[in-house]
């Protein structure tokens, strides 16, 4: 006996079988229209390629500049245009190590008192030799046999000079010190570090100018001197100015003296002379000594003879020195200045510039400090090819034939 009767239904008529098959055909379709349509990625375009490549380099170097750039050991172009070598806030400590007592270059804390980087204190203690930033060594107090080692080779050394290439020999062997300095600090203006004698600003010169009176004519020269002999033969050139003109010697080599201190004696010679013979001992670029600049301060009026009318014209003030080489000799040097003591309307033009300019003294410890903070890495000097007699002097050219042997 059967439990259970089955029916057989038809499941669909063959319209609806010919539907079924249409839809799914109609499926596949879609299907596959979002799969190559839809889904899959389009080709690559060249222009869009190099744009996308270029971005990415852009967003590479908008990056990289974050990073500061690595200085080569021999990268020595002065000063940095663009980022200090050192964190101008970071205090730097300078070691003086030839500081001694009663000699006139000091280097102490007060040294960068004012400066416009101020971020630098100084010591004199060789026991902080292994700390300190920077060593200064003055030649003049130099120790062959006591200089410290170049341990640390990136430490600036730094040498103070202000002689001039023919007095240095005999004061400081170059040649020993070759590659052992790495900066100097000197009056040259492609100094590393600028030491000159005296600068020229604006402003009112302070100090008064004796009254121009018959008594500074009658013997209108002075002449202050201790080095007797010298290569540029400057002791002839006065010689032969004395035929023409009256000139008064002060010091060792003359037969005059004046006060011991030094600025006294200048404003000595200014109350009886208009003019100062401000003769340097040699001829070398740029070397214009304070024999000039205390002329000046005292009242007197300079006769250079020196490096070239260029050197005085880029440091001191306009109108207020004579050149012996605007003439053909000491002869014609004379003539002029003996009209200008009997003129003084004319000698008084060599003072107009006191009341549009004043006389400054330099600060080289602010300029030292300056440079160990924004300068670029120092590499050693060869100090005979940079203080060369050849390069920087020249012989005299000015004296008359008479004498000139």
């Amino acid at each position: 006996m059967h439990l259970f009767r089955f029916r057989c239904v038809p499941v669909c008529t063959s319209r609806e079988v010919r539907s079924l098959f249409l839809v799914t055909i109609l499926l596949l379709t879609v299907s596959l229209w979002f799969h190559f349509i839809l889904i899959r990625k389009p080709p690559i375009n060249n222009v869009s390629h190099t744009l996308n490549l270029s971005t990415v380099e852009k967003t590479i170097q908008a990056r990289q500049i974050h990073f500061p750039q690595r200085l080569s050991p021999n990268h020595t172009s002065g000063v940095s245009q663009n980022h200090p070598a050192q964190d101008p806030k970071k205090p730097l400590l300078v070691l003086h190590w030839t500081e001694q007592p009663g000699f006139y270059f000091h280097v102490n804390n007060s040294s960068f008192s004012g400066c416009p980087v101020s971020s630098c204190s100084a010591t004199s203690d060789r026991k902080l030799l292994s700390i300190a930033d920077a060593v200064v060594i003055h030649g003049h107090r130099i120790n062959m046999s006591n200089l410290p080692s170049r341990k640390r080779p990136h430490k600036p050394y730094v040498l103070v000079w202000r002689e001039a290439p023919p007095q240095t020999p005999s004061r400081l062997p170059l040649r020993k010190l070759d590659g052992y300095f790495d900066l100097m600090m000197a009056y040259t203006r492609d100094a590393d570090v600028l030491f000159p004698y005296g600068l020229t600003g604006e402003g009112k010169q302070t100090e008064k100018v004796p009254p121009f009176n018959a008594s500074r004519g009658v013997r209108p020269v002075a002449w202050m001197v201790s080095h007797c002999k010298t290569v540029c033969k400057r002791e002839q050139y006065v010689a032969q100015l004395r035929h023409h003109i009256a000139v008064d010697t002060f010091g060792k080599c003359g037969e005059r003296r004046c006060p011991d201190q030094i600025t006294d004696c200048y404003r000595h010679l200014a109350v009886t002379h208009l003019f100062y013979l401000s003769f340097e001992n040699s001829l070398c670029d740029d070397y214009i000594t304070e024999k000039f600049w205390l002329a000046l301060q005292a009242g007197m009026v300079p006769v250079v003879r020196g490096p070239s009318p260029q050197s005085y014209h880029r440091v001191a003030p306009p109108n207020s020195f004579i050149h012996v080489d605007e003439f053909a000799g000491p002869k014609a040097l004379a003539a002029h200045l003996l009209a200008l003591s009997r003129n003084q309307a004319a000698y008084e033009e060599y003072h107009a510039w006191r009341n549009s300019h004043t006389l400054q003294y330099p600060r080289p410890m602010c300029n030292l400090c300056h440079r160990l903070h924004y300068g670029d890495r120092p590499k050693p000097l060869r100090l005979t090819k940079l203080w060369s007699v050849a390069d920087l002097c020249h012989e005299p050219r000015d004296l008359d034939e008479e004498s000139s042997s």
